[in-house]
């Protein structure tokens, strides 16, 4: 077989192939066992393989190797011998270019916007000798060979001539994926996942969604003002999820719709109870524009929003006060303050145990005064903790209260310990804890109410 460059014509449904002839010459044995043409193993030699079963590939398999020829050739190409050890030289590269050109260009059109979808094919060949997968596979291929240029001395690869543009190299992989799904079986190309196709929701159709259920379901609550609703049986277990809760102190003023179907319910909480506690049926159809905004999305917890809609329609739970509270911390359902939890409060506000001889140069000193030295340190933080927990003991037993005092403490006892600084960290943390207690107090008289309306 000559190697030369390759010429080609179409001679109706076939390709008539001619090769020049330049005095150079390549051997293929015909293996009928493995049912295949062997050479031996140079990147010259594959790469003009795969390329001439490429250009001769007909959509009848061949008798020897049982595929065609564009299947012969996506086998040789994936094979583990195609692979380059070396950087690719012109000879074999030439095959490679021969190859990757016989991918369609695929582009937009117009090319500024993605509408419609243009392929260039050559005429001169068949369909089913040009596929979409050569371009990716011969990509792979010089790839690997560039690494491997990073390592030689010989700089040959920024010398070859680059591919011809392939497009849209995502309009190429798609139709790549897509011809991928109507091949025959077992013909050795590149194993993909089968793609499936994209349902269209048609806007003449109505669809079946969670997001269309709730929206029902809270329209039809408010249209029928019922007796009895289903609320949830669990109020503080939802509201344990939200790091922030929204105080009833504010009034709910979104009515954009955008802010109303991706609203953040546990921020919104308090306003929404304000707006459904002062509402009446003649509400009834700003609630109902209200709530199936919230309510259509997959993701709306449709519990809350029927609790809601139950503030809108019951007096006894209209008739509760909710706490004054602007905003809800880290709410956790009747919760309390322990003597572990004020411990670790004030922590940072111990009075570190001052430097000693120790500091200086430990090694200087005898065995039986580093031995004391170590003695008054587990003495002063034994002591340190006994005024601590003398602190703390006096503080618990003010609970509930907005905020614990010293009042009545005599704090010269705890020399070893900032006060000052441990009520400034209590008073915080202990003024959040009181506003959860009496939100979850609230919440205990809610669920109360909420158990005798729920069907």
């Amino acid at each position: 077989m000559p190697i030369g460059d390759t010429t080609y014509r179409r001679v109706g449904p076939h390709v008539e192939v001619n090769l020049a002839n330049n005095g150079i010459y390549a051997t293929f044995m015909i293996n009928e066992v493995l049912g295949r043409l062997d050479c031996p193993a140079e990147p010259r030699l594959l790469y003009l393989k795969a390329h001439l079963h490429a250009y001769t590939s007909y959509f009848i398999p061949d008798t020897l190797t049982g595929r065609t020829g564009t299947e012969e050739a996506f086998h040789c190409l994936a094979s583990g011998y195609s692979q380059p050890w070396s950087p690719i030289k012109m000879f074999p590269y030439q095959s490679l270019v021969a190859l990757a050109s016989l991918t369609p260009i695929r582009n937009y059109y117009p090319k500024d916007r993605k509408v419609l979808h243009q392929p260039t094919w050559n005429l001169d060949l068949t369909t089913h000798i040009q596929h979409d997968g050569f371009r990716e596979m011969i990509d792979r291929i010089l790839a690997k060979s560039a690494q491997l240029a990073l390592f030689s001395s010989d700089n040959m690869q920024s010398t070859l001539p680059p591919l011809h543009s392939e497009g849209s190299s995502f309009l190429t992989a798609r139709a790549n994926r897509r011809r991928e799904d109507f091949r025959r079986p077992n013909s050795c190309l590149l194993n993909f996942e089968p793609l499936t196709d994209l349902v269209y929701s048609s806007r003449d159709i109505l669809g079946t969604g969670t997001s269309r259920k709730n929206a029902l379901r809270s329209i039809s609550l408010l249209r029928n003002w019922p007796d009895k609703i289903p609320t949830t049986d669990d109020l503080a277990g939802i509201l344990q999820n939200w790091p922030v809760i929204g105080g009833c102190h504010d009034t709910f003023d979104k009515v954009i719709l955008s802010d109303l179907l991706d609203i953040e319910i546990d921020t919104a909480w308090g306003s929404l109870v304000n707006l459904c506690r002062n509402a009446t049926f003649k509400d009834v159809y700003r609630l109902m524009f209200l709530f199936v905004l919230m309510s259509f999305s997959d993701h709306a917890n449709i519990e809350v929003i029927q609790t809601m809609i139950a503030y809108s329609i019951f007096e006894d739970l209209k008739q509760l006060t909710p706490p004054k509270w602007a905003i809800y911390i880290d709410f956790r359902f009747n919760k309390m303050p322990q003597m572990k939890d004020v411990l670790e409060w004030i922590e940072p506000c111990l009075i570190p145990y001052p430097p000693d001889a120790r500091s200086i140069s430990e090694f200087n000193l005898a065995h039986r005064q580093i031995k004391l030295l170590k003695a008054n340190q587990v003495a002063y933080e034994k002591t340190q903790n006994t005024e601590a927990k003398r602190l703390v003991s006096f503080l618990l037993p003010q609970w509930p209260c907005v905020e614990p005092t010293v009042k009545g403490f005599d704090v010269s006892a705890t020399p070893l310990i900032n006060v000052d600084l441990a009520m400034d960290i209590v008073r915080n943390k202990w003024s959040c804890l009181f506003q959860n207690y009496e939100l979850s107090r609230y919440i205990v008289q809610v669920q109360r109410v909420s158990l005798c309306v729920r069907k």
